[in-house]
């Protein structure tokens, strides 16, 4: 039951952000995060929103290339 609760929520979220866990478009629910920078970073391996907040300020900045 538990599994099926999550996969439920995975999917309501998946369709109120129009993307799916696995595209970059996911990332471009975080403001300031247009579709170039969603490339470069799932590119980049930063997949999801978890991996985002992971991921130390200085490695965003240089995979979006705003502090080469």
């Amino acid at each position: 039951m538990a599994v099926a609760l999550a996969n439920a929520l995975e999917l309501q979220s998946a369709l109120a952000g129009e993307s799916w866990p696995d595209e970059y478009k996911l990332l471009q629910q975080v403001d300031g995060i247009g579709r170039v920078y969603a490339r470069k970073l799932f590119t980049a391996g930063i997949h999801d929103l978890n991996e985002l907040a992971a991921c130390e300020e200085s490695r965003i900045e240089v995979v979006c290339a705003r502090n080469p």
